[in-house]
């Protein structure tokens, strides 16, 4: 029998109605033109295969959304998220606020629109580059990893931190929590309970103010 590879996709939806499809696993793909073909509603094919960067194989759209970058699943729910996000954040009346894993900057755009000056922290250059055309003059989008790049953005009124399924990287508590000033306030967005009780008790001199629960399944 031949080998059965292992593939993962993700599909984003964008604006216009069209979809851009990931695929991730394996070393070759040879009919990656025949289904771009049978699929007109796609604007971008992209592949990552074992052990080697992500490439874009086929587009339709001469500037399409990063079609790889990280998406909530249910853009549903993704919505009155990011809007509770938001309004968290502004309660506080921030002047300065960093954005980490900012993914595509549709949180860091909405803070910038409503007055704060906001810095995007996102390891992905296409979607750094997608965000930062979508920020005003005073705030940016950078490339690195937070952990990298986080104590030197440090003094900020209000700090965001929307992991993947893994958490922060304990350096990252570590710097919150020596920051001098301390940020009036850390909303954590998180998708597995379990490593958000842990990174939460790294920050001992935090308190909880509230947690609240959106359901993407």
């Amino acid at each position: 029998l031949p080998q059965v590879q292992e593939l993962r996709g993700a599909v984003r939806l964008d604006d216009d109605e069209s979809a851009s499809l990931t695929i991730e696993g394996a070393r070759e793909w040879t009919s990656s033109e025949a289904l771009f073909a049978e699929v007109p509603r796609l604007a971008a094919l992209w592949w990552i295969p074992d052990g080697g960067e992500r490439r874009c194989l086929h587009t339709r759209k001469a500037a399409a959304t990063p079609g790889a970058s990280f998406a909530q699943v249910n853009p549903a729910v993704a919505g009155p998220l990011q809007e509770r996000v938001v309004a968290r954040a502004m309660a506080y009346r921030p002047q300065t606020v960093v954005d980490a894993y900012a993914g595509l900057g549709d949180t860091a755009a909405a803070l910038a629109k409503r007055g704060a000056r906001v810095t995007a922290i996102e390891l992905d250059p296409d979607a750094v580059a997608w965000s930062a055309t979508r920020l005003p003059v005073g705030s940016r989008a950078i490339v690195g990893r937070v952990e990298h790049v986080l104590g030197s953005l440090l003094p900020a009124d209000v700090v965001i931190v929307n992991p993947p399924r893994a958490g922060v990287d304990r350096r990252v508590a570590e710097i919150l929590e020596r920051a001098n000033p301390a940020p009036s306030a850390i909303l954590y967005v998180s998708c597995d309970p379990a490593t958000l009780a842990r990174d939460v008790s790294r920050l001992p001199r935090y308190r909880i103010v509230s947690v609240e629960s959106f359901d993407m399944f």
